[in-house]
C-alpha cells in the first residue's frame, strides 16, 4: 500500500512540470527579418508565421516574410585628352517574397523557454528594377522570377505570460534556386509570438 502511494505521488509530481507546459492550439508570430543573400548582399524586412500544434511537440507551420533592398554602385571616367568626366552609374533595388511550409518541433519541458526546429518547404518571388545610366543615356531594367526554396532551422521563445512570448531568435539556412544555381542565404527573424 505504501509503495502505490508513494507511485502516485512520485508520478503527479513529475507530470506537474509537463501538465504547466500545455502547447497551445495556434501561435502567431510578427516580427523584424534579416536576409543575408548569398554573394553578400543584405536586406531588410518582415517575417510572419502560424504555427497549429497537432501536438505537445508536432505542429505544422506557414511562414511568410519579406525582404527589401537597395544598391548603388558609381564609376567616374576621366581621360586627359577629353574635358569632361563620364559617370557611370546602377541602382538596384530587390524585393524577395517567400512563401513555406511544413512540420515544426518544440521542447516543452520548460515553463518560461521553448526550443523549437522546423524544415519548411515552397516558394520564393524575387523581384529586380535596375536603373543604368551612362553620362546623358538611361536605361531602365526589370527581371523577376519564382524558385523553389527550402529554410531548416528553429529558434527559441521566451514566455512573457499566458498569451504573448518574445522570440528571441528565429535562424534559417535557407535555399533558393533562382536560374540555374543554387543561393545559400541565411535568415535572422526576431518578434512577438501570440498563443
Amino acid at each position: 500500500m505504501r509503495l502505490s502511494i508513494f507511485t502516485a505521488v512520485l508520478l503527479s509530481t513529475l507530470c506537474m512540470p509537463v501538465m504547466a507546459q500545455e502547447a497551445p492550439d495556434a501561435e502567431v508570430f510578427g516580427g523584424y527579418s534579416f536576409l543575408k543573400a548569398d554573394g553578400g548582399g543584405g536586406l531588410h524586412g518582415w517575417n510572419a508565421s502560424v504555427a497549429i500544434n497537432l501536438s505537445k511537440s508536432f505542429g505544422f507551420v506557414a511562414d511568410f516574410s519579406g525582404h527589401y533592398g537597395s544598391q548603388s554602385l558609381r564609376a567616374d571616367f576621366s581621360d586627359p585628352d577629353f574635358p569632361a568626366t563620364i559617370i557611370a552609374r546602377a541602382d538596384a533595388d530587390s524585393k524577395l517574397h517567400m512563401i513555406l511550409g511544413g512540420p515544426q518541433y518544440s521542447y516543452r519541458k520548460h515553463e518560461k523557454i521553448t526550443p523549437f526546429a522546423h524544415a519548411l518547404f515552397g516558394a520564393s518571388h524575387l523581384n529586380t528594377k535596375a536603373t543604368l545610366s551612362f553620362g546623358n543615356i538611361t536605361r531602365e531594367i526589370s527581371a523577376a522570377d519564382v524558385a523553389f526554396t527550402a529554410a531548416f532551422g528553429g529558434g527559441l521563445d521566451l514566455k512573457l505570460n499566458k498569451n504573448v512570448s518574445l522570440r528571441m531568435i528565429q535562424a534559417d539556412y535557407v535555399l533558393t534556386r533562382f536560374g540555374s544555381s543554387t543561393q545559400s542565404n541565411a535568415r535572422l527573424s526576431v518578434g512577438i509570438v501570440l498563443h
